[in-house]
């Protein structure tokens, strides 16, 4: 089974840092990345739509930013439709920080995808405003099997 949690701890100026741990097959890995709590409620009310279109899909992400462009991505959701079935395709990335005085960065990285139902998608979204209002410790992304 996948599994992807998330844990989000807000600051006073209105940002955040979020947690994300990832279990898919034999890969796992685990990262942080500092966001903006309106940007995690957009990615939340994105979740609920359907369908999911492509130029609507809800997209998560957060790491090094630079004239305006995310220049090192330390962490990356990713959720939109694939194949005629009405699957969900979830992409995520992870990556540790990479030191900018460091020539050439390094990083470790995990990156992958899995399918989820428009049900598994609808518990995401219950569970992360759970997290969000406290009620929760952590929100969770399961792969239910289809």
């Amino acid at each position: 089974m996948n599994r992807l949690s998330i844990r989000y701890k807000l600051d006073d100026d209105g940002s955040g840092e979020l947690f994300a741990t990832l279990s898919a097959g034999d890969f796992s890995g685990k990262s942080s990345a500092w966001i903006g709590e309106d940007d995690v409620r957009e990615f939340i009310s994105a979740l609920g739509a359907f369908p999911i279109e492509p130029a609507n899909e809800p997209l998560l992400q957060g790491g090094y930013w630079g004239d305006g462009r995310l220049d090192q991505v330390h962490v990356q959701l990713k959720i939109e439709p694939t194949g005629p079935r009405g699957f969900l395709r979830v992409s995520v990335d992870l990556a540790t920080p990479g030191s900018p005085s460091q020539v050439p960065t390094l990083q470790h990285s995990v990156s992958t995808q899995f399918l989820v139902t428009y049900g598994d998608l609808e518990r995401f979204e219950a569970s992360l405003r759970a997290h969000l209002a406290g009620d929760q410790r952590e929100a969770v992304l399961f792969q239910f099997p289809t």
